[in-house]
């Protein structure tokens, strides 16, 4: 409530009471400050899972390398009873397990920086790492990260790239444009329960500056033309055959991938 004198038939003591329902204002800056907490509880808990993350990656490579001296040795042994052939198996197996434990860290890695990213974009901190790479390291990232997840799940999967694009080297921040491409082959997949999904890269040596055009095509359930305009507000998911698919998830890789396109000029 708001109080103010004011002039009423000339009497001097006249006051006027003005009465303002701040019920909405009151929810609206409740929801702000519970977003801002949620967002700093977030980049809290990211930060802190970072330092094992790296280091069960890190495991999981020296394992690798353990493993490798290991079958050298006995390559360099004499066998029998079939011994070399039974542990070369085990090591083979063993060597798979590595793999998807490695590919399930770089995954986790990737929502990680995702949840950083949000606080980073609202504090206006968000930055890029400008430098030359090659598409060849990129390519074979994906490939190491998806491959074998989609020929367990029965999906065909190809990655599409001139040669000449592979052998090039390219100015940006790769690591920014791989959190991207793994946001949207991760929805690919999910969304995908049988058929392929295929990666295009291109490059455009037009007279302008030259970009990289990157397209995830996949023979999925696809999305309703009314619901595209959903697809990247943050922390929304379209609600499409609801119980056919895992549609779990987190709602802020499309919004924070768009937002880093944005930042490389995409």
């Amino acid at each position: 409530m708001k109080t103010m004198k004011v002039t009423w038939d000339n009497d001097p003591n006249a006051l006027m009471h003005i009465f303002i329902d701040s019920t909405n204002v009151r929810k609206l800056e409740e929801e702000r400050a519970k977003n801002h907490c949620q967002k700093i509880m977030f980049a809290s808990v990211s930060h802190e899972f970072r330092t094992p993350l790296n280091s069960f990656e890190n495991s999981l490579d020296l394992i690798s390398v353990c493993l490798n001296k290991m079958t050298m040795e006995w390559v360099n042994h004499e066998s029998s009873n079939g011994l070399l052939e039974r542990c070369n198996k085990n090591v083979a197996r063993i060597g798979k397990y590595i793999k998807m434990g490695k590919v399930s860290a770089k995954l986790l890695m990737n929502l990680v920086e995702d949840i950083l990213d949000l606080e980073k974009f609202d504090s206006n901190s968000f930055s890029l790492n400008i430098e030359d790479f090659h598409l060849k390291d990129l390519v074979e990232d994906i490939k190491y990260i998806f491959q074998m997840q989609c020929i367990e799940r029965g999906i065909a999967f190809e990655v599409e790239v001139a040669e000449h694009d592979l052998l090039t080297k390219f100015s940006s921040d790769s690591g920014r444009i791989k959190q991207v491409l793994i946001n949207l082959i991760s929805n690919a997949i999910k969304f995908t329960p049988s058929g392929s999904i295929t990666i295009l890269m291109s490059s455009n040596n037009g007279p302008q500056t030259p970009t990289l055009n990157f397209s995830v095509i996949d023979t999925g359930i696809g999305i309703k033309k009314e619901d595209q305009p959903k697809l990247f507000q943050m922390f929304t998911m379209v609600e499409r055959h609801k119980g056919v698919l895992n549609q779990h998830g987190t709602g802020i890789g499309l919004s924070i991938s768009s937002k880093i396109v944005s930042s490389l000029g995409g």
